[in-house]
């Protein structure tokens, strides 16, 4: 379902100061949309692939469409850098025409989801007299255009078997990481206190075996070391957007619950929800969630 690892970019930014970014590698396979949707956020960059070598044109909707909007209807807020893949097995003038092809037709799709939006708009406002539904409607549509925020970046071709392709999407990953307008939060300066926090949650994850706790539990716990009630949500906020814990706070029914190894979670996750079942081996299976607390006994 998922990977989580964290990378230095061995690059420097212009501040001098090196990137370590966490990445969360989805399958593309939709039968995880029930779990993945919780861990799409508004401050990720996101990185979608594609095979170079067995692009058709025409296959836009089934490859791209899809997922797009799934995420610009789950956030408003889409940043997006597109990677295609085996560029060892094209030419130059391929790669770069499927690359502008690409580039473009996600562009028009996004362009095309905010006309829609703009055509729904002008139908309620031509309806004479407008009813209250109507304007919650329209309340709803204005809202979700204000909200609507996309962001493309140039595709890239990158091949596993030659390395050909990676020095240049490091360098957008540190670009694009570090652009203040893309992302205000990104380069601001931490207090020292937040850093002793982080500290302390890795440590309390290193004695927890599950590391799950009511999210008063883990309130409680950081506050009786560090204080700083008052900014406990900032802080709490802080840990999930670094990837330092998962909590998913606008969620009701998950808000009161902090995961305390994000990768804990995931192996949980990936051991119940699979698109193979039919190929299990329960017992090994039964190994992971034993590893993991998450049964007592086989």
């Amino acid at each position: 379902m998922c990977d989580v690892s964290s990378i230095d970019l061995a690059n420097l930014t212009d501040f001098g100061k090196p990137f370590k970014l966490s990445v969360w590698d989805f399958s593309g396979d939709p039968f995880y949309l029930n779990t993945i949707h919780h861990f799409l956020d508004a401050k990720a960059l996101y990185l979608l692939t594609f095979d170079l070598s067995t692009y058709r044109t025409g296959d836009f909707q089934d490859t791209f469409a899809f997922w797009l909007d799934y995420v610009v209807a789950r956030n408003n807020e889409v940043k997006l850098l597109v990677v295609g893949t085996h560029a060892d097995l094209l030419n130059a003038a391929t790669i770069k025409r499927i690359c502008a092809e690409v580039e473009n037709l996600i562009k028009g799709h996004f362009a095309v989801f905010k006309e829609n939006i703009e055509k729904k708009i002008e139908a309620i406002e031509a309806v004479k007299p407008i009813t209250s539904y109507m304007q919650e409607q329209l309340k709803h549509y204005f809202g979700t255009l204000k909200k609507v925020s996309t962001f493309v970046h140039s595709t890239q071709a990158v091949s596993s078997l030659s390395y050909d392709g990676f020095e240049q999407l490091i360098d957008s990953l540190t670009e694009l990481a570090s652009d203040n307008t893309l992302f205000p939060n990104g380069l601001q300066q931490i207090p020292s206190l937040w850093i002793s926090v982080h500290d302390t949650v890795e440590d309390l994850a290193k004695k927890t075996r599950v590391p799950l706790l009511h999210i008063d539990e883990f309130q409680s716990k950081l506050i009786s070391n560090h204080g700083m009630k008052n900014m406990m949500k900032d802080i709490c906020m802080y840990l999930h957007d670094t990837g330092t814990i998962v909590w998913v706070h606008n969620d009701e029914k998950l808000k009161d619950y902090v995961f305390l190894r994000p990768r804990w979670l995931i192996d949980v996750i990936k051991s119940l929800i699979r698109n193979d079942m039919k190929n299990l081996d329960y017992e090994e299976m039964d190994e992971v969630l034993l590893a993991n607390a998450v049964l007592k006994h086989r």
